[in-house]
């Protein structure tokens, strides 16, 4: 049977087959798990559990080791099949203090994140990531409130900072392992206070490091970007594609094309 963009829960998937279907999405409340766009000639073998199965044939299960909405979406872009299982990771408890540079910083907790799924998916490729903001000697993740979004962007406002997005790729079955670390400049124009009170008052600064987002409504407030703007959005999708390719992974989509029909942004 053909399935087009069908959304799955776990009661209604075991025996179904994915072999001449589209636009996919399943979703496995108990584990966390979900999958997007299974390949053609899957099936799925078990309903919802610590470790759901879906079978592959002979391509490479990826793992998307993120809960973020803006990654899930992104990931897409790059039109291969992957599934999601959220990292729980314990992030709080690395402390920019302890590290000589952001790098490092955004690396060990995409790295622990990495792990940490692995740990339920030995098998898999694990594509695991991690964002902050970094500006004279200080990095500013998510806020946590309204008052932690002034701070924040009152600090940005009127100055150059760098974005630094950390992506950790693992593949159980051959051991390779890969480390990216990309950076983009953004410069902030001087905003007045009105203006970030009213942007504060939206939902948009609370899950984005530096609490904001380039391709919404903060975009006014940004005089300049240097670098990869898909690394400010969220997901450094054409070093994301070359990391995946370097593994084996075929991607047929033209991203630097799509990237730019859709957001305007060369990168």
């Amino acid at each position: 049977m053909v399935y087009k963009n069908t959304v799955f829960t776990a009661g209604d998937l075991c025996g179904k087959d994915f072999t001449h279907s589209e636009f996919v999405h399943c979703i496995f409340p108990k584990s966390g798990l979900q999958f997007i766009n299974p390949p053609k000639g899957s099936r799925c073998l078990q309903v919802d559990g610590p470790t759901p199965v879906l079978r592959y044939g002979d391509m490479k299960q990826i793992i998307l080791a993120s809960s973020s909405i803006r990654r899930q979406e992104l990931m897409q872009w790059l039109g291969v099949p992957f599934e999601i299982f959220p990292s729980d990771f314990a992030e709080e408890h690395v402390h920019f203090a302890d590290f000589d540079d952001p790098e490092d910083y955004v690396a060990t907790i995409a790295t622990g994140k990495a792990l940490v799924v692995a740990q339920h998916y030995p098998d898999a490729l694990i594509i695991a990531s991690d964002t902050t903001v970094y500006l004279d000697g200080k990095v500013y993740g998510k806020p946590k409130n309204l008052d932690d979004a002034r701070r924040i962007l009152s600090a940005l406002r009127g100055h150059t900072h760098t974005v630094y997005t950390a992506v950790v790729m693992r593949d159980g079955e051959t051991g390779e392992k890969r480390i990216e670390v990309v950076t983009s400049d953004v410069t902030f124009l001087k905003f007045s206070n009105d203006e970030l009170e009213q942007y504060i008052a939206t939902s948009e600064p609370y899950d984005k490091a530096g609490g904001y987002a380039l391709q919404g409504f903060a975009k006014r407030f940004v005089q300049d970007v240097q670098g990869s703007a898909m690394n400010v959005i969220g997901f450094p999708l054409i070093t994301i594609r070359d990391m995946l390719e370097n593994l084996g992974v075929e991607i047929e989509v033209d991203i630097e094309r799509s990237i730019f029909e859709k957001t305007g942004y060369r990168s």
